[in-house]
């Protein structure tokens, strides 16, 4: 009977240890999930961070390119106009040139000549 005791009781004991190591043991991958659940919801948080940004470089790539494609456009534009402007002022220079050309006529000996004189702004003539 005493040596049944001492079973009993070691058994008990060993059954006791047994339950407080897997309580143990359970407590620790408790521990371990919940640092994982926190990982992964900052894992989460930074992922939703980034594709906000991804989003806003995206937007705002997309606004800079209509904005320089609205640049391309006025710049084409103002270089037609610019063209234009030239084009006339080269026809009232043309215009004013020929305004304040003279021709003269001179009868030397042999054949008639022509000399045209043209002012210039400096009330300079220059024969050509």
């Amino acid at each position: 009977m005493g040596s049944s005791l001492a079973q009993f009781q070691l058994n008990a004991v060993n059954s006791y240890v047994n339950k407080w190591s897997v309580g143990w043991q359970v407590r620790e991958l408790e521990g371990e999930l919940e640092g994982e659940q926190r990982r992964h919801a900052d894992a989460q948080k930074t992922v939703r961070r980034h594709e906000r940004r991804i989003q806003e470089l995206t937007q705002l790539s997309e606004d800079e390119e209509k904005a320089r494609d609205a640049e391309r456009e006025t710049m084409e534009k103002l270089q037609s106009k610019m063209k234009q402007y030239k084009r006339e002022l080269d026809d009232a220079v043309s215009a004013i040139v020929l305004s304040f050309s003279i021709t003269f006529y001179v009868r030397p000996i042999s054949n008639f000549h022509i000399f045209t004189f043209i002012f210039t702004s400096d009330a300079k003539c220059q024969k050509f």
